[in-house]
Order: C-alpha cells, then sequence, then structure tokens
C-alpha cells in the first residue's frame, strides 16, 4: 500500500513538474507567474513526503496511524499550495472548478429564490443578430450582488448575513444629471430605475438639435479575451483550468480547446461580457445599447472643460457645474412613461 501511495505521488509530482515548465516556457504572456511558483513548490512538497513515504521506519510494515495520520495531512498541504482550480470548491462551493471570468452559478429568471445551478447558461434561447440567428443564455442575474439571495443559500455561499437598514424617509425622488458620458456599470445601474419610472434625468450639452441619450455605453462588465503580461484573460484563465485538469485527472478526457489566441498582430482584445435587457421595454426587446434613450428634459449647456473629478476641477468649471446643478434643481420630476418595444 505505502509503494502504491509512494509511486501515485511521485507521478503526480512530475505532472506538476511538466505543467509548470510548460507554463514557464513564456510566463510574462500566460500571466501564470504564481501557478508556475505554485506547481513547483508543490511538486517539491511531494517528493519530500515519497521520500518520507520510503524512509526505513516505513518500510519494515504498514506505517502505524499516527504516522499514517501525519502523511495523510501532508499530502494536504501539497495539494492545497499547488492552489489548484478544481479544488477550490473546498474553499468556496459556488466555484466547482470552473470560474471562467466570473461565470458562476446562478439562477434562470424568473425562478428568484431558486437554487444556484447551471440552469441558465444551459438553457439557451436564439436571437437574431447581424441577419444570423445565435444561441445565448437565459435571463439571469448576479447572485454574489445580492447578500439576502446568498444568505438563503450557506451550503454555496457560508453563512451570510445581510445587513438590515431601516428603510429611508426622507429621499422623495431621484434626479440625475447627465452629460451622456455615463457608461458601463454607470449606465447600468441608471437606465433601470428610470425606465421603471422611479427617476428623473436631466441631459446636458451633446450636439445642437439632436436627440441625446442619457447615457454613452452599455452593457456588463467587459471582459479581456486576450492581454499579454496580464494575469487576466479569458483563454488565459482557461488555461489554468486545462493545465489543472490534465495534472489531477489524467485519465479523463480533456474537453477540445475552445480558445485561441488572437493574431499576432493584435495586442489584446475584449468584449462586453454580458448584456443588459431593461425588463421594461418588454419580453422581445433588444439589448440596452440598441435604444436612445433621452432625458426627462434637456439643458443647452454647454462646457469647454470636462466635469469629472470634481475635487480636481479649476474654480470655474466647478461653477458651471454649480450652475447646472442649480437650472436641474428647479425642475420638476418627470419620470419616464412606461412603454414596451
Amino acid at each position: 500500500a505505502s509503494s502504491r501511495r509512494r509511486q501515485h505521488i511521485l507521478k503526480l509530482a512530475s505532472r506538476m513538474e511538466t505543467a509548470a515548465a510548460a507554463l514557464g516556457q513564456d510566463p510574462s504572456f500566460f500571466g501564470r507567474f504564481a501557478r508556475v511558483r505554485a506547481f513547483e513548490g508543490a511538486a517539491v512538497c511531494l517528493r519530500r513526503l515519497a521520500n518520507a513515504l520510503d524512509a526505513p521506519t516505513l518500510r519494515g510494515g504498514e506505517p502505524s496511524s499516527g504516522l499514517e495520520e501525519r502523511a495523510s495531512a501532508q499530502y494536504r498541504t501539497c495539494i492545497t499550495q499547488a492552489k489548484a482550480e478544481p479544488f477550490r470548491a473546498s474553499s468556496w462551493p459556488a466555484y466547482r472548478g470552473a470560474d471562467v471570468l466570473g461565470y458562476r452559478w446562478s439562477n434562470k429568471h424568473p425562478k428568484a429564490l431558486s437554487a444556484p445551478n447551471w440552469e441558465y447558461y444551459s438553457s439557451t434561447v436564439t436571437k437574431i443578430r447581424g441577419g444570423e440567428s445565435r444561441n445565448f443564455s437565459s435571463w439571469t442575474f448576479l447572485p454574489g450582488s445580492c447578500a439576502a439571495y446568498m444568505a438563503h443559500f450557506p451550503e454555496v455561499y457560508g453563512n451570510i448575513t445581510p445587513r438590515r437598514a431601516a428603510p429611508q424617509t426622507q429621499l422623495k425622488h431621484v434626479t440625475y444629471v447627465s452629460d451622456g458620458l455615463c457608461g458601463s456599470t454607470c449606465s447600468v445601474a441608471s437606465t433601470r430605475p428610470y425606465l421603471d419610472g422611479l427617476t428623473t434625468f436631466v441631459t446636458f450639452g451633446g450636439v445642437p438639435g439632436q436627440p441625446m441619450d442619457i447615457t454613452a455605453f452599455n452593457g456588463g462588465n467587459v471582459a479581456t479575451y486576450q492581454n499579454p503580461g496580464s494575469s487576466y484573460g479569458l483563454w488565459t484563465d482557461a488555461v489554468s483550468a486545462m493545465v489543472d485538469a490534465a495534472v489531477f485527472f489524467p485519465n479523463e478526457t480533456l474537453p477540445s480547446w475552445p480558445f485561441l489566441p488572437i493574431p499576432m498582430s493584435m495586442y489584446s482584445v475584449s468584449f462586453a461580457q454580458r448584456a443588459e435587457y431593461a425588463r421594461a421595454l418588454g419580453p422581445k426587446a433588444l439589448p440596452r445599447e440598441w435604444y436612445l434613450v433621452p432625458g426627462s428634459h434637456h439643458l443647452n449647456v454647454w462646457s469647454s472643460t470636462a466635469l469629472i473629478s470634481y475635487p480636481r476641477l479649476p474654480n470655474f468649471a466647478k461653477q458651471k457645474l454649480y450652475d447646472i446643478y442649480t437650472a436641474a434643481a428647479v425642475l420638476p420630476p418627470k419620470p419616464w412613461p412606461r412603454f414596451t418595444a
């Protein structure tokens, strides 16, 4: 039994060394400095354990229960040192060994309190984009953004206690003031309450005589497909998962490699990872970025200076911004009328 364990440990250490050598061929490109060091350290740890199993005190017969426990503990220490993706489930069950750019368990709309699963990802919906039928995931939401939801499933997310705050009673209405450059998460967070008829939007600037959107660009988080020198990227994330699978599950048939490097003439590529579908626009609506959503009111005011980063604005720009706020404050609330696309 001791001999079989030793052979298993040595083969595992050898696969770790092979993986470290492969990633180490160009660690600056793969962005896997830490993974190379982790595999190398874990391999050293495993070889020390194998030598201990071959020590004279253990060769004479079955090891004592104390030695057996110490060997098992040392083995777990070595595995933990490898920081392998398939074993992150032990520290965060929702991980389950497959986290490529934040795709994790969620649930399928409209089952708001259904248990987290992969149904939203496996149950695809077909939409026409660019004149072609394309598959998309079903509607879902990001459970990590809702502590109350995570608290319902401690076996997945751990023990989480949502913060309970008393509802405020002083704020009666919210008015956004925008030069149209609010984008990304800013657009997602402000578009939803506006289209639901809960807020007012006052825009200023833009091109005279042309309709102006309340925000510049919408979409979920922007993901990087490839960025040399960075540890964050779609296909470099997948490299770790594939390497870990080859190291720890050598007898399994690995899936075909779906992510190819981009052409050498392109340094990096990013893309919008998720799209926001405003429910107020109806079930057949396109993603938010396909719509020009005008504000409730518009001010024909322009500034020669970008009115961002207030602490660093010159005094004349701060005064301009104050004048815009003053003009917006006297405008009556005018929520967006709900409509169906």
